[in-house]
């Protein structure tokens, strides 16, 4: 029964479509009807053919990424400055690894740096956390943080003022202040490239487990290099050495390089390595600390 109500209908069905084409044809064609339904795409729009504009015309490919100005070109000292680029900037970094199997690892390493640059003032917070665990035992647990106030006097020489902190749990130092005042020359700069060596003192405040607060005068050496490739890379390096006049055995060396490598507009790959070394630091703690990271880097 159900096939004959089918073979019934199914003609019933056709006469109706087709009925109903005919007078949505006759509507198009009479101009009170318009097709808004979107064409389905061609094989040309699912090949890799250049793209054609709506009159025929092939798009043009997209814009290659421009190099960057030549890192050596002077400096023009009568430049105005752009007032409408913010002299405010702010980089944050993180680096996270995990690893499991015979040892189970764990690190996170979170950086940044908010900048204000506006000649003849620069102001830097910079700051870096490490912690790492090794089948559940921390293995890491350092914070780094440093602060200057710089301001040029003239082309070449500048003044500067920092206080830098550092603790390192593991190595028992609870805390190190360290206050610097001095001069700054640059051996060269231009507009992607510089070189500066620094030269100053202070004093140093550092608590260390189990033993007393020193407060100590400390002398300063500092070298600073910035390259910026014309591919988009940027390498950033410093060297400070800052000796202890007191207890000579405290006296510290820091080198630190960062190179960032772009991703995209805002973003790069930074590879980022820090070196801290007392050159006699109190039992059980090692002289050398070095802190690898490989993880993202935003500008803002």
């Amino acid at each position: 029964m159900l096939l004959l109500c089918g073979l019934f209908a199914a003609p019933a069905a056709a006469e109706d479509m087709t009925s109903e084409a005919t007078e949505e044809q006759a509507a198009y064609d009479s101009g009170t009807l318009t097709r808004t339904s979107l064409p389905l795409p061609s094989l040309a729009d699912l090949s890799f053919r250049p793209k054609r504009r709506p009159d025929g015309t092939c798009c043009p490919p997209p814009p290659k990424r421009e190099l960057r100005e030549d890192p050596c070109t002077p400096l023009d000292p009568c430049e105005p400055i752009d007032c409408c680029v913010s002299p405010f900037s702010l980089t944050l970094g993180l680096g996270v690894s995990f690893s499991e199997g015979n040892s189970d690892k764990f690190d996170i390493a979170f950086s940044g740096a908010l900048t204000y640059d506006r000649r003849p003032w620069l102001a830097r917070l910079s700051w870096l956390w490490a912690y790492g665990e090794s089948d559940g035992t921390a293995s890491t647990d350092t914070f780094h943080a440093d602060f200057r106030l710089e301001r040029l006097i003239g082309s070449r020489w500048s003044t500067f003022a920092l206080i830098s902190f550092d603790d390192d749990k593991l190595a028992g130092l609870q805390y190190r202040w360290i206050g610097t005042l001095g001069v700054g020359y640059r051996f060269f700069e231009y507009k992607g490239t510089y070189l500066k060596g620094e030269i100053g003192g202070g004093l140093t405040v550092e608590k260390r487990r189990l033993l007393d607060e020193t407060q100590d005068p400390s002398a300063y050496l500092g070298a600073e290099y910035f390259r910026a490739f014309r591919n988009g890379i940027d390498l950033t390096a410093r060297a400070r050495y800052l000796p202890n006049l007191d207890d000579y055995d405290l006296s510290l060396l820091v080198v630190e390089t960062i190179l960032a490598v772009p991703l995209t507009m805002n973003s790069s790959l930074a590879i980022r390595a820090r070196v801290d070394h007392v050159l006699d630091a109190p039992a059980p703690a090692e002289d050398t600390d070095v802190i690898l990271v490989v993880g993202l880097q935003i500008d803002l």
